[in-house]
């Protein structure tokens, strides 16, 4: 009965709830607008930390760390793109598991379901840090003056974020609340706060330089 607040059975007052609702489990998949969005994120940090290395001067010891960080960023874009799809294809799924394997932070789900890979995968994540560090890619002083800077707490927001996207049960297990998988809106909400984290640094420096002309 039409216009019957009581027994009007028309749905159309509750289309746009059930819009919004799919909409924002739409977030949750690996697919659509989500991917594009996420790849977009690191390589806006990436252009970030250019600006930020090309404030400092070429000269400036702490240039060469944030050119750094913006060819890592840059790597994490690719990554984040499965490496244009190069990798899967070669590999695909591994393990009883079935863990998908398109690029090496997959490797991260692999040691999470088999402890005993992430030794070697810990030593090769030191080695690659050393040889970054031997090469003066990253000082001691720039990680002593960053680590506790205010302007890092979002990278360390950042970090925590990308550790439930690696296994997004530890929340879903818990609560029936988070019954809709979490890995894609942990990882978006972790590339916001890196691109946060980097702003405020460049934002931070560029008062320090006396704001000079963009």
């Amino acid at each position: 009965m039409p216009g019957n607040p009581v027994l009007d059975l028309n749905t159309r007052p509750y289309r746009a709830l059930g819009t919004i609702v799919a909409d924002a489990r739409a977030l949750t998949r690996e697919w659509g607008l989500v991917e594009p969005a996420e790849a977009t994120l690191y390589l806006t940090a990436a252009w970030i930390a250019l600006r930020h290395a090309a404030l400092l001067g070429p000269r400036a010891p702490d240039a060469r760390c944030y050119r750094f960080v913006a060819f890592f960023c840059g790597m994490l874009a690719l990554e984040e793109m499965d490496w244009l799809g190069l990798v899967s294809p070669l590999i695909g799924r591994v393990g009883a598991a079935d863990v998908y394997l398109g690029s090496s932070h997959d490797l991260l789900k692999v040691a999470w379901h088999y402890h005993w890979f992430a030794i070697p995968l810990a030593l090769s994540a030191l080695l690659v840090l050393g040889m970054v560090w031997y090469r003066g890619h990253l000082t001691v002083g720039f990680v002593r003056r960053e680590i506790f800077d205010p302007t890092t707490l979002p990278l360390y927001a950042a970090l925590v974020a990308q550790t439930l996207d690696v296994d997004d049960t530890l929340l879903s297990t818990r609560h029936p609340f988070f019954r809709d998988p979490l890995e894609e809106p942990f990882e978006l909400l972790a590339e916001l706060l890196l691109v946060s984290g980097l702003l405020l640094k460049y934002c931070r420096d560029w008062r320090r330089a006396g704001r000079p002309q963009m």
